[in-house]
């Protein structure tokens, strides 16, 4: 198998941090970084969904050469979903898993001797939306009071509204939620019927879901973002399992220092992203899967945001937005405890903040 504008928040001091993160898995800070391994090793990943654009920082490190580099080769599960990555993980004993840092949070909550730990974060705003009509009465949350909405049952953006709402100052139980049977495209079709006000989901794939089956929709429809009305939320973010972190920190070191490069080289050139997811799925939809990166790379890896800037950089998290968002969470889905943010979250395995720099985007100007 081949390798495969919002107000700043201060932070807490880095080294503070470090120690209580690194306290939790014995990690080494400011040990050397391994550079090569001299034995191969083969990890388990979990990815969030099927092979998509949004992942393209993983084909480019497996096609570059980034994790063979490491020693490192990918044995790669598609996902069911960013939100059952976590459970999933833990559940089949996978080295690795991709998907939603909130679902994360929850496993803490349930599981905390178990849970894996956040390494990278690679989506520094949620991704989160609620497609409406353009035509329609809804331009704010706080206009659905009454309504009805439609969604998968495991959707990130069904399983954090509650937190939405709490920041809104919305009573969830004020709107109605119905299960929906429908892909994307079907849900968007709901909207417009008037069978529901609007559908759950991410921006990124009701735009890359649009452009494939029924393009003109997209001018008939508007989002309301997460990012812009729950901005304490994050969104998908590579998890380590404790036993690998225990260990074998340097393979965990070595993992993230590769798919980080993966994350610099799409970000330079998003056109390669999409030739490297290619090469693996030869029967990509390419103008699709070109507007799904576009909005990853607009929303949910927002170049506004300090995460990906040099005040962080990439793959880093504010810790005080993190505890924010933990605690709307456990508020609003009512969990049995409220984790701390240096167990959910581990920066120890990060590359030193000047390889973190985010490059200048080409997209970013289209």
């Amino acid at each position: 198998m081949n390798p495969v504008s919002r107000q700043a928040t201060p932070l807490i001091d880095r080294r503070t941090w470090l120690a209580k993160a690194a306290s939790t898995t014995g990690a080494i800070v400011g040990a050397p970084w391994v550079r090569a391994q001299t034995r191969r090793v083969r990890l388990r990943m979990l990815l969030n969904t099927g092979y998509s654009s949004p992942q393209a920082w993983l084909w480019l490190a497996q096609s570059r050469g980034y994790l063979d580099r490491e020693g490192i080769e990918l044995d790669l599960t598609p996902g069911a979903g960013a939100y059952t990555a976590a459970p999933r993980m833990i559940d089949g004993g996978y080295d690795i898993g991709y998907g939603d840092v909130n679902s994360l949070i929850e496993e803490h909550a349930r599981r905390p001797n178990v849970a894996p730990q956040g390494v990278y974060m690679m989506f520094n705003a949620s991704p989160s939306c609620i497609v409406v009509a353009n035509e329609g009465p809804v331009h704010q949350p706080k206009q659905l009071v009454g309504l009805k909405l439609i969604g998968h049952d495991s959707d990130v953006a069904l399983r954090t509204f509650g937190a939405l709402c709490l920041q809104q100052g919305i009573d969830q139980r004020a709107v109605q939620i119905n299960s929906a049977w429908t892909g994307m495209a079907g849900m968007v079709e709901d909207v417009l019927a008037n069978r529901a006000v609007g559908a759950f989901g991410y921006v990124s794939t009701f735009t890359g879901a649009l452009t494939s089956a029924t393009p003109s929709l997209l001018s008939k429809v508007r989002f309301l973002k997460f990012a812009e009305f729950s901005p304490d939320l994050y969104g998908s973010v590579l998890m380590a399992s404790r036993n690998l972190l225990r260990e074998n920190p340097a393979t965990a070191r070595g993992l993230v220092r590769a798919l980080n490069l993966g994350v610099l080289d799409l970000l330079r050139d998003p056109e390669a992203g999409l030739d490297a997811l290619a090469r693996v799925v030869p029967s990509v939809e390419r103008r699709a899967e070109s507007a799904r990166l576009r909005a990853t790379l607009d929303i949910e890896m927002n170049p506004a945001l300090p995460e990906g800037s040099r005040r962080l950089g990439l793959g880093e998290v504010d810790e005080l937005r993190l505890k924010r968002s933990i605690g709307l969470l456990a508020r609003a889905n009512h969990l049995e405890r409220v984790p701390e943010a240096s167990n959910v979250f581990n920066p120890a395995y990060l590359p030193p903040a000047g390889e973190r720099v985010r490059p200048a985007l080409s997209t970013e100007t289209h």
